[in-house]
């Protein structure tokens, strides 16, 4: 429990009314994944404005919390960018290879309802949680999404899709670093806006798993309460120049 102020006699002379503030309790997301180390189950909970990070025990019995992170806003979107089998590619004139290499911890990604996004690691060394990424998604594109966000990750094809804006798609290409994956959302990286048909409405954004290029399923509802789904393939550019998605 804390306070906003220590000083009580500052509160008397100044009328100002001292109250305890009560961490926010309700759980609006919440993924597993092995975040603290390898092998080891974790549970990571937000709760508004906060994430926390349990370690489950390997009968599932016992939840210790690990780590309590303040977040900047309120958390609308949490996802797990699995590190478990990162894949590298190696080209050369003549021959092409592929390696896979197997990470101590997997990624946290998550955004806030203020469009701002990062993802985070564990250091096995400091026992401390780092920021890999951050990114502020506010643009002139348009009207925020009345349905609220949605982002999704495909490991299989190293691609993250965001929707934020109406009408819009942020289309992330993951970034290989040793043996993680992480997003590049700096202003100057791979990522881009790919315009889709519906204005708004959209309901749900999810990956086709299978599909030998990366392909999105969009569930929306018109003006009409009618309900459609529409699928688009994403071309993903060979630089970080714009492409759409194709319906």
């Amino acid at each position: 429990m804390s306070s906003f102020v220590s000083d009580d006699k500052a509160c008397e002379v100044h009328g100002h009314y001292l109250v305890s503030l009560q961490a926010a309790t309700a759980v609006s997301h919440c993924v597993t994944c092995s975040f603290t180390g390898k092998g080891v189950l974790n549970l990571v909970l937000a709760r508004i404005n906060s994430l926390e990070i349990y370690d489950i025990s390997e009968d599932g019995g016992d939840m210790t919390l690990n780590q309590k992170l303040p977040i900047n806003g309120r958390i609308s979107t949490l996802n797990v960018i699995n590190n478990t089998n990162t894949t590298n590619t190696t080209t050369t004139t003549t021959t092409t290879t592929s390696t896979t290499t197997t990470s101590t911890t997997d990624t946290i990604m998550f955004t806030t309802d203020r469009c701002k996004a990062a993802t985070l690691r564990y250091n096995t060394d400091t026992k401390q949680v780092e920021t890999i990424s951050s990114a502020d998604f506010n643009e002139q594109i348009g009207a925020e999404s009345e349905k609220g966000h949605f982002a999704i990750v495909s490991e299989e094809h190293n691609l993250a899709v965001f929707h934020m804006y109406a009408g819009y798609l942020k289309i992330a290409p993951f970034t290989t670093s040793g043996t993680s994956r992480h997003l590049d959302l700096s202003p100057s990286g791979p990522s881009y806006n790919a315009r889709l048909d519906e204005p708004d409405g959209v309901l749900s954004v999810q990956f086709i798993p299978g599909s030998s290029v990366p392909a999105v399923a969009v569930l929306y509802v018109d003006n009409k309460q009618r309900y459609f789904m529409k699928t688009y393939t994403v071309t993903l550019p060979p630089s970080s120049t714009p492409s759409s998605a194709t319906p």
